[in-house]
């Protein structure tokens, strides 16, 4: 196994486990959540006076996150063995990331600009390591599709950080479409570098070559 499908594989875990996560810390979550609307982040606050409810949500929360930070090292060792890790971009991106899932761990209501300081390092952190992505491997899709991918990429991006800039009821619902665009655009990378390894295309070995080359 490359480390481009050890890649891959471990990224397809950690959304299974942030999936999973989710579902079972709203199944104890003692307030109404919204999926659509309400920030991920409110299921791990503590809840002032809430009671032992919130405090079971809240350490199951920062369990699954310290879990999830230990999935995202792992990647991180993997990509720390190819060339591109010596772009400090790529450096700078994956370690931000590390550090946001860190820092999400202080409880919004109780520590906000904390825990807002490590979801912005997530979102900033993951949205160029998917630019990156898209970038380097554009040429393995036609041009409406690149050009399509990257409108979705960086349009949600902006209309989350516009909402979160300006602390609108929106903030929640803002979150949706960037999450799932980076999801969406590095999911089809990946698919895409490992569907290019098993044809044994010589151009589509390039381009998936370039992904973790200098």
């Amino acid at each position: 196994m490359n480390n481009l499908q050890r890649i891959a594989n471990l990224y397809r875990d950690l959304l299974i486990l942030i999936g999973a996560m989710i579902l079972m810390v709203i199944a104890i979550f003692p307030e109404p959540f919204s999926l659509l609307r309400d920030p991920v982040s409110w299921l791990g606050k503590t809840g002032p006076g809430s009671g032992f409810a919130v405090y079971r949500s809240f350490w199951l929360f920062s369990a699954a996150l310290i879990f999830i930070t230990f999935k995202w090292y792992q990647i991180i060792a993997v990509v720390a063995q190819s060339p591109i890790w010596q772009k400090l971009y790529v450096r700078l991106a994956f370690l931000a990331v590390l550090a946001g899932f860190l820092l999400m761990l202080f409880p919004c209501d109780r520590f906000d600009p904390i825990h807002s300081t490590g979801g912005a390092l997530v979102g900033i952190g993951m949205w160029i390591i998917s630019s990156m992505m898209l970038f380097r491997l554009g040429r393995m899709f036609n041009r409406f599709v690149e050009t399509s991918l990257h409108v979705m990429l960086h349009s949600s991006a902006l209309y989350c950080i516009i909402h979160f800039s300006l602390d609108t009821p929106l903030k929640g619902f803002s979150q949706r479409p960037a999450i799932l665009a980076i999801v969406l655009v590095t999911t089809i990378c990946l698919h895409w570098h490992s569907k290019a390894l098993q044809k044994g295309n010589s151009s589509d070995d390039e381009a998936v070559t370039d992904l973790l080359n200098s």
